[in-house]
């Protein structure tokens, strides 16, 4: 690889590894416990009323007390389970005591990070509704998880483009020992088209939200 397009793409990374990092920390300070995922989704509906509130992190988390509180649209606070953990603390789940009721929903969770502070938010979702700009609730079909997708996106094409950096430094070294070794193809290029489909996914639909 010329060393002009090497550089852009050293470039690319490093501005790719600091995008991951802020979508990362976002809405956190420093090492906090970042959620990066839930089901239900966050501002989705679903058809069916969900069996259980699953929250999933990016390190392990001891569940505050309560750890998942969930209220309807009126304002009534929703009974539920004791919350349970798996996968050494990182998934945590909580089951409503009764069968949700179409309408919309806020889960209001506040766990503890290994640094010992205590981080709390919430986020909504419909049982049978889509939902709104500003919070109501209307009929229609299940919105997709896109956000959640062009993340993983973003960060599958950075974890591709750093593999295929080091596979170069790892296979030039060897060709210089040994120039017969054929010349291998890298992943540097795919990995950061992937991760860059990534950020520009993220911004276009952070610039399409509307502001809360």
């Amino acid at each position: 690889m010329p060393a002009l397009a090497r550089h852009l793409f050293r470039g690319l990374l490093l501005l790719l590894a600091l995008t991951a990092a802020a979508g990362a920390g976002a809405g956190v300070a420093g090492a906090r416990p970042t959620l990066l995922f839930t089901d239900p989704g966050s501002d989705t509906a679903v058809s069916d009323p969900p069996q259980s509130i699953t929250l999933m992190f990016n390190e392990p988390v001891t569940p505050g007390a309560p750890a998942i509180v969930l209220h309807e649209g009126a304002g009534r606070e929703i009974p539920m389970g004791a919350a349970e953990t798996a996968r050494d603390g990182r998934v945590l789940t909580a089951r409503p005591a009764d069968t949700l009721a179409a309408g919309t929903y806020t889960v209001r969770w506040q766990v503890t990070g290994a640094d010992g502070d205590l981080v709390e938010q919430d986020f909504r979702f419909a049982v049978g509704l889509a939902l709104t700009g500003d919070g109501s609730a209307a009929d229609g079909p299940s919105t997709s998880w896109t956000d959640t997708a062009l993340r993983w996106l973003l960060l599958l094409g950075l974890a591709v483009a750093l593999g295929g950096l080091i596979a170069e430094r790892v296979t030039t070294t060897a060709r210089r020992e040994n120039p017969s070794l054929p010349v291998l193809r890298s992943p540097l290029v795919a990995g950061a088209l992937i991760g860059l489909v990534g950020v520009l996914g993220l911004g276009a639909a952070l610039a399409a939200s509307p502001a809360r």
